[in-house]
């Protein structure tokens, strides 16, 4: 496995320990890619009707029989 040195400030590796600690992670590598997947994850508001309009309601001269 490749291996890659990043620097962080003191607060940033703080910041990572204690979201290593809340998420369960076993490394800070782990635990970087739990942000990454929850950041690129779709978001719920993404998928159904576009948000903010009124849901479409059929009329019945709309329909074909």
């Amino acid at each position: 496995m490749a291996t890659t040195s990043v620097a962080l400030k003191t607060e940033t590796r703080e910041l990572l320990e204690i979201l290593k600690k809340e998420t369960q992670s076993q490394t800070l590598d782990e635990t970087i890619q739990k942000m990454i997947r929850q950041i690129k994850k779709p978001k719920k508001s993404m998928f159904g009707a576009i948000k903010g309009l009124p849901k479409f309601k059929r009329e019945e001269l709309d329909r074909f029989d």
